[in-house]
């Protein structure tokens, strides 16, 4: 991953963990995602969300569910990334 992708993904982290903590509904964070950050988001089967390279798909929620999923894959791709660099 290049550094700039790095800093896009750590950016789009920062912001979805700081609005979780708020306790912003996880809907509203997906359009600050897609307003502020460049992410794709389309409802479906599967909802997809992809941000800075992290893509999470989930069958069951358009939403929370969806976005857990995309906050784990940041976070393990982030200390990977970390760990390596």
């Amino acid at each position: 991953m290049t550094p700039v992708m790095l800093a896009r993904l750590q950016a789009a982290s920062d912001f979805v963990l700081a609005q979780l903590q708020a306790k912003v509904a996880a809907a509203d964070i997906i359009a600050g995602l897609v307003a502020d950050h460049r992410a794709f988001y389309r409802r479906g089967d599967p909802n997809i969300l992809r941000v800075a390279g992290i893509t999470a798909s989930c069958t069951s929620s358009a939403d929370k569910g969806l976005l857990d999923r995309w906050k784990g894959n940041a976070t393990v791709k982030i200390a990977v990334e970390r760990a390596d660099g």
